[in-house]
């Protein structure tokens, strides 16, 4: 077991209190993002089919459909949950709710276990009040399971190191298993952990290989599960977004900036900093200073901590930077959630410690005045300061939050569309309309385009010729292709659009073709294709004589 030093006195009441109100306030929060059950958006559409539609053995042999990658556990969990409350929005995302719950307790349980009275107050809060981990709440996405699960390593960690002997072995073998659950969690934060336990450990040598042992097996199989062409599909993808660590010379702006927007949004007064004119040594200092801060406060003011834990927090950043380095990670915003308990403590240590320096400096200066604040009252008017900073995102954007209103617009198409009209929709619509449209009563006959190619989707659309009336539907924005424009410019010169509806990202239109003088005007096979214009507007297409005589 590793030197402790005395614990300070036990906390008063008011901060059971504190903590209890923080907690309930994030609870809230969640419920409601969940229980509006708003529309599934693209990514959680194409995870339901697979809930919905695969199989077990399916699931095990070739994967998710859609090129998407999931944590086995959770994908079964989901599984789970449909089987015992439906297909709803609401009961698809159950799991992720009560992950982020759970999250909020286990967080209040290790913060008063490891910092002070303020700093446990605080770190809880940065999770409760953060406006992105309030969404994911509400989200068919495995991240809130990521937090809970890095917490719960965090907590498996704080025991295995206090020499907890009976239980050690079992717990290295639960965090190790807890891969099957969370990947990231286990790849960033449970093999490093383990690796350190094994390395600098001699007590815990077996509670470690235990642990490295079935998180080693687990990610391997999570690996392995996952087809080699959608590890491509998905690296590729992850490339092509410019989700990878940046080059070295500009990560101070970006690490402050994704901080700023996303971990600790209220604390540093989003969006009232502009990142991008501070010089980066400036950033720098404040990255590192921030860290410092955290750190010495972790040490002066934490209880039973030594300097383990500041390699614990510090080791989820570093396998993200190096997987990210690797092109094997992603290191987005809401791929990366699984930093923020880290960043909850190491921000509840610098807040607590630096309550601390504050009154130890006052007594310094002016006895009489330090003395007369008491250390309880500054950590009281501390926490309640950082935690009003916190919920300054919130004010300006409560909940619930909806990424695309996939439901609203196609039932906006169920209201216009008369009986027995075709619906085309483009690729990224197949699974919106194979999820919705049976619940909204958009019935046959409906067709999917094949390919995200502009060419190939002309080609399609020309089944409908001589058609009076056929919707066309895009409920995403159209990135890979952008056939969008084109498809519109195409159905614009063989016909006449009589009526449409644009929304965020995503539009429908109806065009009637059945003017054969129109017909003529353009084929598909030599149509002039202009991607260039990617606005969900009416595109600015060439008229037929435009066209040819280009």
């Amino acid at each position: 077991m590793h030197p402790t030093r005395p614990s300070p006195p036990a906390p008063a009441p008011h901060w059971g209190h504190l903590l209890t109100a923080v907690i309930v306030a994030g609870a809230v929060l969640r419920v409601v993002q969940w229980a509006a059950g708003t529309s599934l958006w693209l990514d959680e559409l194409y995870l339901v089919e697979s809930i919905l539609e695969a199989g077990w053995r399916e699931l095990l042999t070739t994967g998710l459909r859609q090129e998407q990658v999931a944590p086995f556990g959770f994908i079964g969990l989901q599984k789970v949950a449909v089987a015992l409350f439906g297909s709803g929005e609401r009961a698809l995302r159950l799991v992720p709710l009560l992950a982020s719950l759970g999250s909020l307790v286990a967080m209040a349980v290790l913060a008063r276990r490891i910092l002070s009275p303020a700093g446990a107050a605080v770190a809880t809060a940065v999770l409760a009040f953060n406006p992105l981990l309030v969404s994911l709440a509400g989200a068919v996405k495995p991240y809130a399971l990521d937090v809970l699960a890095v917490v719960l390593i965090f907590i498996a960690f704080d025991r295995i190191r206090r020499g907890r002997s009976p239980t050690s072995l079992a717990l290295g073998l639960g965090v190790g298993a807890v891969g099957l659950f969370s990947t990231p969690s286990v790849v960033v934060a449970g093999g490093a952990l383990g690796a350190w336990i094994l390395g600098g450990a001699g007590a815990h040598r077996r509670t470690a290989i235990a642990w490295m042992a079935v998180a080693g097996a687990a990610a391997l199989w999570a690996r392995k599960s996952v087809p080699e062409a959608v590890q491509t599909f998905m690296q590729d993808y992850w490339t092509d977004a410019g989700s990878f660590m940046p080059p070295l010379s500009t990560f101070p702006t970006w690490l402050f900036d994704a901080v700023r927007e996303e971990m600790i949004p209220g604390l540093l007064l989003r969006p009232y900093v502009a990142p991008a004119s501070f010089p980066q040594g400036l950033l720098w200092v404040a990255t590192l200073g921030l860290l410092a801060a955290g750190a010495i406060g972790l040490f002066r003011t934490a209880r039973d901590v030594d300097w383990t834990w500041a390699v614990a927090l510090a080791m989820p950043f570093v396998g993200a930077v190096l997987l990210s380095r690797l092109s094997l990670y992603p290191l987005v915003p809401r791929t990366s959630v699984y930093l923020l308990p880290s960043v909850a403590l190491i921000l509840g240590a610098a807040v607590g410690g630096g309550a601390s320096a504050v009154r130890r400096a006052a007594i310094r200066a002016e006895p009489s005045v330090g003395n007369a604040v008491g250390p309880r009252a500054l950590g009281t008017w501390t926490a309640w300061g950082a935690t009003a900073c916190l919920l300054l995102p919130l004010a300006r954007d409560l909940p619930p939050y909806t990424v695309h209103d996939t439901r609203g617009h196609l039932a906006d198409l169920a209201a216009r569309r008369a009986p027995g009209e075709p619906i085309f929709g483009h690729p990224y619509s197949e699974t919106a309309l194979a999820y919705y449209g049976p619940r909204l009563g958009l019935d046959a006959p409906i067709s999917i385009g094949t390919s995200y190619e502009p060419r190939v989707a002309l080609t399609e659309l020309d089944a409908f010729r001589g058609v009076p009336g056929v919707w066309v539907v895009f409920t995403f924005p159209t990135v890979r292709g952008n056939a969008r424009d084109p498809m519109l410019c195409y159905l614009a010169a063989i016909g006449v659009e009589t009526d449409r509806a644009l929304f965020p990202g995503a539009s429908i239109h109806r065009f009637d073709l059945s003017d054969p003088e129109r017909l003529v005007n353009a084929r598909a096979d030599d149509f002039v294709i202009d991607t260039s214009n990617r606005s969900f507007g009416a595109p600015e297409c060439r008229t037929p004589t435009e066209e040819s005589g280009s």
